[in-house]
């Protein structure tokens, strides 16, 4: 079918932008073999160490997407099955089958379970896996996939610490003085006397880096100033940081695809079937939708989201130091008395809305006789800002019906209002 003029168009532009040579490619997909190992042995680890309930990744308002519940064996043949994959991705094996198995299997994971794409490095290497569908010789999106990306992950990171508990030093501040997530080896700083000023102008510091980053990678001009600059960053958060090694790796990886040995070569537009193209723009709405749907979406105003509410999928790495101090449960009986919920297991890591309302639905399941449902957390926040999460759900002729408040105290400013979404059924 000939292609209009508009079309035309659009894919001269589509292929200008997206497609590359494929250097390095071999080597990324070798080593996103290697990197989806990672999540394999923790999602095993996950299930096979069981949980009472799940909590799935997607909701809008206290509507979860919940996926029909699996065997626990179906769960753990998938991670299985994927870490098989892994492996011969790194042997050198090409054919698209051993993308698509875990490509398909983490997303539905992750929809069923947030737990298991929790992390940065999990959703970045999924859509390593997905650019890696799209290659082709002698030129393919492959790479550019990769590069937004890595890009998408350096901006929202950015977006994320506008927050005034990282742009006034607050976060580095527990880094320096607490000795918050800092290696063994380096807790000797927190004894450096670093002032809170200092870690403002860290803070402020890595934000134009990463802003730098997000853009420079793209330009020849750039690119090299931009790889040392990158390369120092995630060298020195690995170095002195725990848990960031993974992430840090990821990230490495992913600078491969900004390297070319030749200028990008354009191609006939005959080259890209039209099923291609449309593939490539939902890739890239989707690169950049979930990131940013917590600014159009969120259950609060942005600024009163903790860091565990905007899991999963947001790059707000290190934005605060977190502790969870408190959850109870409880629920009124049609004896017109409250019953106390012991807290354990799954129920002690209670953090986030989705947690809240996952606990809430739970008890609803487990006492079905419940007249009223009560939960309710705390966090602390850098040492000085609170958050307390208040769920109360009404059940009546068979339907449940939930309201969330929410009290942010930071010294003397208290916010309180209803998180969006949550006055309706649960």
């Amino acid at each position: 079918m000939d292609l209009t003029a508009s079309e035309r168009n659009y894919c001269s532009g589509l292929l200008k932008f997206f497609y590359h040579d494929n250097t390095h490619v071999d080597l990324i997909r070798r080593l996103t073999g290697l990197l989806l190992l990672v999540p394999c042995i923790l999602g095993i680890a996950l299930f096979v160490e069981g949980q009472p309930y799940f909590v799935p990744a997607w909701r809008i308002g206290t509507l979860f997407f919940r996926l029909p519940q699996m065997p626990l064996f179906i769960y753990i043949a998938l991670w299985a099955a994927c870490a098989a994959c892994g492996l011969l991705l790194m042997w050198g094996k090409t054919s698209k089958i051993f993308l698509i198995i875990p490509a398909v299997a983490i997303a539905f994971l992750g929809t069923c379970e947030y737990t298991c794409i929790i992390f940065s490095y999990f959703i970045l290497t999924w859509l390593f896996i997905i650019a890696l569908l799209f290659h082709r010789e002698p030129h393919s999106c492959t790479r550019t996939i990769i590069q937004l990306s890595i890009a998408s992950c350096y901006f929202f990171s950015v977006l994320e610490k506008l927050h005034p508990e990282w742009l006034d030093g607050s976060t580095i501040y527990q880094i320096v003085t607490d000795g918050w997530e800092l290696r063994p080896q380096f807790v000797f700083i927190k004894h450096l006397g670093i002032s809170h000023e200092a870690a403002g102008l860290l803070a402020i510091a890595t934000v134009c880096t990463e802003l730098f980053l997000s853009v420079a990678m793209f330009f020849k001009v750039t690119r090299n100033i931009a790889f040392l600059a990158g390369i120092i960053m995630h060298l020195a958060m690995a170095v002195l940081l725990q848990y960031v090694e993974i992430f840090s790796i990821t990230m490495l990886v992913g600078y491969l695809a900004f390297h070319e040995r030749q200028p990008k070569q354009f191609i006939p537009q005959s080259s890209v079937p039209r099923t291609e193209a449309l593939l490539i723009l939902a890739v890239t709405m989707l690169i950049v939708w979930m990131p940013l749907r917590f600014y159009l979406l969120s259950d609060l105003p942005i600024t009163y989201l903790s860091f565990s509410d905007r899991l999963p999928w947001s790059f707000a790495m290190f934005l605060f130091h977190e502790e969870l101090e408190d959850v109870t449960a409880k629920y009124l009986g049609i004896d017109n008395r409250w019953q106390s919920i012991q807290i354990s297991e799954r129920m002690t890591r209670a953090n986030n809305i989705s947690e809240i309302y996952a606990l809430a639905e739970y008890i609803g399941q487990c006492h079905p006789e419940a007249v009223e449902i009560s939960v309710s957390n705390k966090l602390t926040i850098n040492g000085h800002w609170t958050i307390t999460k208040l769920c109360h759900v009404v059940c009546h002729d068979g339907t449940r019906h939930c309201q969330l408040t929410v009290i942010s105290r930071r010294g003397s400013s208290v916010w309180q209002g209803l998180a969006r979404g949550s006055d309706t059924c649960l």
